[in-house]
């Protein structure tokens, strides 16, 4: 896992998910580990650490409930992952029982796009390997259709970010609304920002864009400045400009 920035386990009886999140895994640089049944996952997560557990239901053995208390063991290597349940609406009231109790987030199976990645990205942010690693949502509206996505920031700074991901909707020049989800900041940092360039892949070692900070809603730059300051001088250093306009 030390070349993975965000590592999940999915188990259970159905381990193909939303199509928007396994867009996502596809594309975005998160391990993801698919067991069945639920019985040899929970075995996983106790044995491996991972950021995020998502556990399909309807659940025979061990149960819910034992399912719960045996990742948050003492003794689990997945004690602090997220753990977000899915199923049929019907199975809603099963999971809400254990809602804040070790469970985090419950989202239909057939909950929509957004939905998923709402969920998985308020999980995913925890504090990550690399200090300038971050969760960031985008959305844009251009040439007649709206993109939605999440992706990953390589780098950050006080006024821009590279990101990796998809490119095939955000071309230099695009203006795009952006969400960003630093480790261990509870609300994120809202705000516009300007596609400059994409990445070159043989230079930096991904796919993606560095895009410009236009503009950082109540009080996001402060948030920032504060979150570089908190990683070090040797990572704010690191993301001093637009990455490489």
């Amino acid at each position: 896992m030390s070349s993975t920035q965000w590592s999940v386990l999915i188990a259970g009886k159905h381990v193909t998910l939303n199509p928007a999140i396994e867009h996502l895994f596809q594309r975005s640089n998160i391990m993801v580990d698919r067991v069945e049944p639920a019985s040899q996952g929970l075995n996983r997560a106790q044995e491996i650490h991972y950021d995020l557990v998502i556990l399909e239901l309807p659940l025979e053995d061990p149960g819910l409930g034992n399912f719960v208390k045996a990742l948050r063991g003492p003794g689990s290597a997945s004690r602090t992952a997220g753990l977000l349940v899915t199923g049929e609406t019907s199975e809603h009231e099963a999971a809400a029982l254990f809602l804040g109790r070790g469970i985090n987030r419950f989202v239909p199976r057939d909950g929509n796009g957004s939905t998923w990645l709402d969920a998985v990205a308020s999980l995913i942010a925890v504090p990550p390997r690399s200090s300038l690693r971050a969760l960031v949502q985008l959305e844009t509206a251009i040439r007649g259709s709206r993109s939605r996505m999440l992706a990953q920031t390589e780098n950050l700074s006080e006024t821009g970010m590279l990101i990796r991901g998809d490119t095939r909707h955000f071309k230099p020049g695009d203006t795009i609304e952006f969400e960003l989800i630093l480790p261990g900041e509870e609300t994120p940092i809202r705000g516009t920002a300007k596609v400059v360039r994409p990445t070159i892949k043989e230079r930096e070692g991904i796919e993606g864009f560095a895009a410009q900070f236009l503009t950082l809603e109540n009080g996001g730059l402060a948030i920032l400045q504060a979150f570089l300051r908190h990683v070090g001088p040797h990572a704010s250093t690191a993301g001093a400009a637009p990455p490489k306009v």
